[in-house]
């Protein structure tokens, strides 16, 4: 890592609690994943699979991905992450709604839960979306790997979109009754676009 100052890096506070919080979830995970045993047989459509799925997804994965983005930003852009004190006060914002999420899920509370959790989760990484094109468009560097990073932004921001209007349609119905499409175009923006 030749050249790479840590006069840029962001102070524990942007990264660290990401850390946690992924470590955290994959110890619930753990835990939720001994209690639903029984559900496995019924189905990958079941809520508490779902709950398990995003639980992955959003608790452990994204979790841990936007911490080490928060410090892998300052030596990609060759700039300031802009807005530390955000990226320190979205986490609690993601934490909160990726529990109120899976408890929607797990207790089956589609109507209300459901919709508040979807709309909290995707707020807060929107959030994380805006500071990271901030910081981009102050960047001294932009090259192939800051390329990459927006992409994969983008497609993040696709999946939280198509996942906002499937938590809408369990209360509205507005999709009609083969929702299974438009999960798997969830699945698959996330998987290919923001995961891979």
């Amino acid at each position: 890592m030749i050249g790479i100052t840590t006069k840029k890096a962001p102070t524990p506070k942007a990264v660290v609690p990401y850390f946690i919080g992924s470590s955290l979830s994959f110890l619930i995970l753990g835990i939720f994943f001994l209690l639903s045993v029984n559900t496995f047989e019924q189905g990958y459509l079941q809520p508490k699979i779902i709950a398990l799925t995003h639980i992955a997804t959003l608790g452990i994965i994204t979790m841990m991905t936007i911490g080490t983005l928060h410090q892998f930003i300052p030596v990609v852009f060759q700039a300031n992450l802009k807005y530390e004190k955000l990226a320190f006060g979205n986490f609690f914002l993601f934490i909160f709604s990726i529990i109120l999420f899976i408890f929607a899920f797990y207790t089956k509370r589609y109507f209300t839960f459901l919709i508040v959790a979807s709309s909290m989760t995707a707020i807060s990484l929107w959030i994380f979306i805006f500071n990271i094109i901030m910081t981009y468009l102050k960047a001294k560097k932009r090259d192939i790997a800051a390329k990459f990073i927006l992409t994969a932004l983008f497609w993040l921001f696709l999946t939280t979109v198509y996942g906002l209007i499937q938590a809408f349609n369990f209360k509205y119905a507005y999709l009609g009754t083969n929702t299974l499409n438009y999960l798997r175009i969830h699945i698959i923006f996330g998987l290919i676009g923001w995961l891979f």
